[in-house]
């Protein structure tokens, strides 16, 4: 009951934050720039001529805009919020926070590198692979984080146990 407790204490507060003007003005605006500045690059290795304007990504055969929800905000914190809230050692929470966001940073950049390359290829399916394709893959993949998390943390602990 503590765990859902916490958890449920800890959204709050990241809901009030998130609705907040610096959030919303300044925090996330940034962030969704960040994003575009990082998948253009990656976009041109593979030779499509992009460029990037604020959040936006540019071609001159697609274009997204990488907008609020795209941004993989919400899984990551609410992993990060899951894994606070988990009875584990600090030291181990804050290493799998560290690698879990990492981890699914990396996926969402590949997610956004994917869906521009759908939308060149594929801009029939774009919707349905964003939508109906990579938002079920992305909480999959959220939670086979954690689940693999857990299953480290388990595995140390029973390990500690057993030679105790």
């Amino acid at each position: 009951m503590i765990f859902v407790t916490t958890v449920i204490c800890l959204m709050i507060v990241w809901y009030v934050i998130s609705s907040g003007t610096l959030y919303t003005t300044v925090i996330l605006p940034q962030y969704l720039i960040l994003l575009a500045k990082i998948v253009t690059p990656i976009l041109n290795i593979f030779g499509y001529q992009a460029i990037s304007s604020g959040s936006s990504v540019l071609s001159r055969d697609f274009s997204i805009d990488i907008a609020a929800g795209c941004d993989a905000v919400e899984p990551m914190l609410l992993f990060s919020i899951v894994m606070l809230a988990y009875p584990a050692k600090w030291q181990e929470k804050l290493i799998g926070i560290f690698a879990g966001v990492l981890i699914l940073f990396t996926i969402n950049i590949v997610r956004l590198v994917s869906l521009f390359w759908i939308g060149v290829h594929y801009k029939d399916s774009f919707e349905v692979i964003h939508m109906e394709v990579w938002q079920p893959l992305f909480i999959f993949c959220t939670l086979a984080v954690f689940g693999t998390w857990m299953f480290i943390v388990g595995s140390t602990q029973r390990t500690k146990v057993a030679g105790e």
